[in-house]
């Protein structure tokens, strides 16, 4: 980061935390919709479930 800061970042060390927090929760957020669209939490969840079944399943018969 560069030694100037933005004009936001010289208020109240608290808001400029709060700031940087929420800014990188919706990021985040961002990233897991455009991954996964439309589909709700729980298919997601079932998803991700079925994809480390099937890993461990490989790794049990000694595959990679």
């Amino acid at each position: 980061m560069s030694p100037l800061l933005p004009a936001w970042m010289y208020g109240d060390p608290a808001d400029v935390v709060e700031r940087i927090e929420q800014a990188e929760i919706a990021r985040v957020e961002r990233a897991r919709k455009r991954k996964y669209g439309l589909l709700g939490a729980n298919t997601v969840r079932l998803m991700k479930q079925l994809r480390i079944r099937e890993l461990v399943a490989t790794v049990k018969r000694g595959e990679r």
